[in-house]
Protein backbone atom coordinates (compact mmCIF):
# COMPACT_ATOMS: atom_id res chain seq x y z
CA UNK A 1 0.00 0.00 0.00
CA UNK A 2 2.86 2.57 0.48
CA UNK A 3 3.80 2.53 -2.76
CA UNK A 4 0.39 3.41 -3.62
CA UNK A 5 -0.27 6.05 -1.33
CA UNK A 6 -0.51 9.07 -4.01
CA UNK A 7 -2.40 7.46 -6.50
CA UNK A 8 -5.09 6.49 -4.05
CA UNK A 9 -5.42 10.36 -3.09
CA UNK A 10 -5.12 11.17 -6.47
CA UNK A 11 -8.29 9.04 -7.67
CA UNK A 12 -10.79 11.12 -6.00
CA UNK A 13 -9.69 14.48 -6.96
CA UNK A 14 -9.57 13.26 -10.14
CA UNK A 15 -12.90 11.98 -10.50
CA UNK A 16 -14.09 15.43 -8.71
CA UNK A 17 -12.33 17.62 -11.30
CA UNK A 18 -13.84 15.53 -13.74
CA UNK A 19 -17.46 15.55 -12.55
CA UNK A 20 -17.23 19.48 -11.66
CA UNK A 21 -16.38 20.16 -15.30
CA UNK A 22 -19.16 18.03 -17.18
CA UNK A 23 -22.15 18.68 -14.31
CA UNK A 24 -21.75 22.44 -15.01
CA UNK A 25 -21.18 22.40 -19.01
CA UNK A 26 -23.88 19.79 -19.03
CA UNK A 27 -26.68 20.46 -16.82
CA UNK A 28 -28.64 23.57 -15.78
CA UNK A 29 -28.33 25.11 -12.00
CA UNK A 30 -31.35 26.25 -11.48
CA UNK A 31 -32.96 22.68 -10.20
CA UNK A 32 -33.08 21.21 -6.38
CA UNK A 33 -32.38 17.88 -7.92
CA UNK A 34 -29.47 19.15 -9.61
CA UNK A 35 -28.13 20.73 -6.04
CA UNK A 36 -29.03 17.87 -4.07
CA UNK A 37 -27.08 15.90 -6.27
CA UNK A 38 -24.07 18.14 -6.56
CA UNK A 39 -24.00 18.16 -2.42
CA UNK A 40 -24.07 14.25 -1.93
CA UNK A 41 -21.68 13.83 -4.65
CA UNK A 42 -19.56 16.33 -2.58
CA UNK A 43 -20.29 14.24 0.81
CA UNK A 44 -19.12 11.22 -1.10
CA UNK A 45 -15.68 13.01 -2.54
CA UNK A 46 -14.58 13.82 0.95
CA UNK A 47 -16.02 10.72 2.56
CA UNK A 48 -13.86 8.77 0.42
CA UNK A 49 -10.98 11.00 0.28
CA UNK A 50 -11.02 10.16 4.39
CA UNK A 51 -11.63 6.83 4.45
CA UNK A 52 -8.46 6.49 2.16
CA UNK A 53 -6.58 8.95 4.45
CA UNK A 54 -7.73 6.80 7.55
CA UNK A 55 -6.71 3.03 5.98
CA UNK A 56 -2.87 4.89 4.61
CA UNK A 57 -2.57 5.70 8.01
CA UNK A 58 -4.28 2.84 10.06
CA UNK A 59 -2.55 0.10 7.34
CA UNK A 60 -0.10 -2.29 9.32
CA UNK A 61 2.59 -5.08 7.15
CA UNK A 62 -0.10 -7.64 9.41
CA UNK A 63 -3.60 -5.67 8.31
CA UNK A 64 -2.97 -4.42 4.91
CA UNK A 65 -5.30 -6.97 3.53
CA UNK A 66 -8.39 -6.13 5.50
CA UNK A 67 -8.41 -2.45 5.19
CA UNK A 68 -8.24 -2.65 1.22
CA UNK A 69 -11.93 -3.60 0.68
CA UNK A 70 -12.79 -0.11 2.93
CA UNK A 71 -10.63 1.45 -0.02
CA UNK A 72 -12.37 -0.30 -2.45
CA UNK A 73 -15.93 0.59 -1.15
CA UNK A 74 -15.42 4.11 -0.72
CA UNK A 75 -13.97 4.63 -4.48
CA UNK A 76 -16.80 2.12 -5.60
CA UNK A 77 -19.14 4.62 -3.73
CA UNK A 78 -18.01 7.73 -5.07
CA UNK A 79 -18.02 6.49 -9.03
CA UNK A 80 -21.85 4.96 -8.61
CA UNK A 81 -22.71 8.67 -6.21
CA UNK A 82 -21.44 10.34 -9.81
CA UNK A 83 -23.16 7.90 -12.05
CA UNK A 84 -26.36 8.59 -9.93
CA UNK A 85 -26.37 12.41 -10.25
CA UNK A 86 -25.96 11.90 -13.64
CA UNK A 87 -28.85 9.40 -14.00
CA UNK A 88 -30.57 12.06 -11.61
CA UNK A 89 -30.13 14.93 -13.90
CA UNK A 90 -30.17 13.35 -17.24
CA UNK A 91 -33.57 11.90 -16.83
CA UNK A 92 -36.14 14.33 -16.07
CA UNK A 93 -38.76 12.48 -13.57
CA UNK A 94 -37.13 12.89 -10.31
CA UNK A 95 -38.65 15.10 -7.71
CA UNK A 96 -36.10 16.15 -5.11
CA UNK A 97 -37.16 14.28 -2.50
CA UNK A 98 -36.59 11.02 -4.77
CA UNK A 99 -33.27 12.31 -5.52
CA UNK A 100 -32.11 12.95 -1.78
CA UNK A 101 -33.90 9.28 -0.64
CA UNK A 102 -32.34 7.39 -3.54
CA UNK A 103 -28.53 9.26 -2.53
CA UNK A 104 -29.49 8.75 0.84
CA UNK A 105 -29.94 4.93 0.71
CA UNK A 106 -27.05 4.70 -1.37
CA UNK A 107 -25.20 6.59 1.29
CA UNK A 108 -26.56 4.19 4.09
CA UNK A 109 -25.35 1.03 2.12
CA UNK A 110 -21.36 2.06 2.08
CA UNK A 111 -21.47 3.12 5.68
CA UNK A 112 -22.77 -0.05 6.62
CA UNK A 113 -20.28 -1.81 4.23
CA UNK A 114 -17.35 0.86 6.00
CA UNK A 115 -18.77 -0.30 9.40
CA UNK A 116 -18.93 -4.25 8.98
CA UNK A 117 -15.02 -3.91 7.53
CA UNK A 118 -13.94 -2.09 10.34
CA UNK A 119 -15.82 -4.15 12.80
CA UNK A 120 -13.97 -7.28 10.94
CA UNK A 121 -10.33 -5.93 10.83
CA UNK A 122 -10.89 -4.60 14.65
CA UNK A 123 -11.25 -8.34 15.26
CA UNK A 124 -8.40 -9.40 13.44
CA UNK A 125 -6.11 -6.87 15.25
CA UNK A 126 -7.12 -8.14 18.45
CA UNK A 127 -7.41 -11.80 17.44
CA UNK A 128 -3.33 -11.07 16.36
CA UNK A 129 -2.29 -9.42 19.56
CA UNK A 130 -3.77 -12.07 21.41
CA UNK A 131 -1.58 -14.56 19.45
CA UNK A 132 1.75 -12.81 19.80
CA UNK A 133 1.50 -12.55 23.98
CA UNK A 134 0.45 -16.20 23.97
CA UNK A 135 3.92 -17.16 21.65
CA UNK A 136 5.48 -14.29 23.36
CA UNK A 137 7.76 -16.73 25.78
CA UNK A 138 9.46 -19.28 23.31
CA UNK A 139 10.40 -16.15 20.71
CA UNK A 140 11.91 -14.12 23.83
CA UNK A 141 13.88 -17.45 25.62
CA UNK A 142 14.79 -18.88 22.62
CA UNK A 143 17.03 -15.93 21.55
CA UNK A 144 18.50 -15.84 25.00
CA UNK A 145 19.53 -18.91 24.83
CA UNK A 146 21.27 -18.82 21.34
CA UNK A 147 23.29 -15.87 23.27
CA UNK A 148 24.24 -17.96 26.10
CA UNK A 149 25.55 -20.50 23.63
CA UNK A 150 27.49 -18.72 21.74
CA UNK A 151 29.58 -17.63 25.34
CA UNK A 152 30.13 -21.17 26.47
CA UNK A 153 33.89 -21.91 25.92
CA UNK A 154 33.70 -25.61 27.19
CA UNK A 155 32.83 -28.29 24.47
CA UNK A 156 30.83 -30.25 27.56
CA UNK A 157 29.10 -27.26 28.00
CA UNK A 158 28.60 -26.36 24.46
CA UNK A 159 26.80 -30.04 23.82
CA UNK A 160 24.41 -29.42 26.85
CA UNK A 161 23.48 -25.81 26.06
CA UNK A 162 23.05 -27.30 22.22
CA UNK A 163 20.28 -29.74 23.64
CA UNK A 164 18.80 -27.30 25.78
CA UNK A 165 18.48 -24.71 22.46
CA UNK A 166 16.98 -27.18 20.27
CA UNK A 167 14.82 -28.50 22.85
CA UNK A 168 13.73 -24.71 23.29
CA UNK A 169 13.01 -24.14 20.01
CA UNK A 170 10.92 -26.90 19.46
CA UNK A 171 8.90 -26.67 22.49
CA UNK A 172 4.92 -25.54 21.87
CA UNK A 173 5.28 -21.69 21.01
CA UNK A 174 1.80 -21.31 22.27
CA UNK A 175 1.26 -20.02 26.19
CA UNK A 176 -1.28 -20.42 28.43
CA UNK A 177 -2.08 -17.89 31.49
CA UNK A 178 -1.69 -21.36 33.46
CA UNK A 179 2.00 -22.16 32.36
CA UNK A 180 3.21 -18.64 34.13
CA UNK A 181 4.36 -20.64 36.75
CA UNK A 182 6.29 -22.84 34.96
CA UNK A 183 7.82 -20.55 32.35
CA UNK A 184 8.84 -18.21 34.98
CA UNK A 185 10.65 -20.51 36.79
CA UNK A 186 12.34 -21.26 33.12
CA UNK A 187 13.48 -17.50 33.00
CA UNK A 188 14.54 -17.54 36.76
CA UNK A 189 17.03 -20.89 35.79
CA UNK A 190 17.61 -19.09 32.33
CA UNK A 191 18.99 -16.06 33.97
CA UNK A 192 21.04 -18.20 36.15
CA UNK A 193 22.40 -20.35 33.27
CA UNK A 194 23.60 -16.76 31.55
CA UNK A 195 25.27 -15.95 34.88
CA UNK A 196 27.08 -19.39 35.05
CA UNK A 197 28.12 -19.72 31.69
CA UNK A 198 31.66 -18.25 31.10
CA UNK A 199 32.87 -20.18 34.10
CA UNK A 200 31.19 -23.50 33.21
CA UNK A 201 30.29 -24.70 36.46
CA UNK A 202 27.11 -26.99 37.12
CA UNK A 203 26.05 -25.93 33.61
CA UNK A 204 24.83 -29.51 32.89
CA UNK A 205 23.54 -29.43 35.89
CA UNK A 206 21.29 -26.83 35.54
CA UNK A 207 20.58 -27.43 31.42
CA UNK A 208 19.14 -30.40 32.73
CA UNK A 209 16.81 -29.24 35.05
CA UNK A 210 15.64 -26.59 32.34
CA UNK A 211 15.09 -28.90 29.92
CA UNK A 212 12.76 -30.90 32.67
CA UNK A 213 11.00 -27.72 32.87
CA UNK A 214 10.39 -27.61 29.09
CA UNK A 215 9.36 -31.65 29.13
CA UNK A 216 6.80 -30.57 31.78
CA UNK A 217 5.49 -27.15 29.61
CA UNK A 218 4.85 -29.05 26.89
CA UNK A 219 3.21 -31.96 28.39
CA UNK A 220 1.28 -29.08 29.82
CA UNK A 221 1.03 -27.55 26.40
CA UNK A 222 -0.91 -31.02 25.10
CA UNK A 223 -3.64 -31.02 27.97
CA UNK A 224 -4.47 -27.65 27.35
CA UNK A 225 -5.33 -28.10 23.56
Amino acid sequence: MPHNKNLLLFLPVVLLVTYNVFMFMLFSTGSEVFWAAYAFTLAAFFLSTGTIVFCIQKTSRTHDLFYWPLIHASLIYLIVQIAVSFTLMAIHIFTSTTAILIQVALLAIFLMVSISVLFGANFIAGVDKKQQKKTSFIAAIVPSLEIILGRAKDPIAKDKLQALFETARYSDPVSHESLSDIENEISAKTNALSLLVTSDSDIAALCSEITLLFDERNTRCNTLK
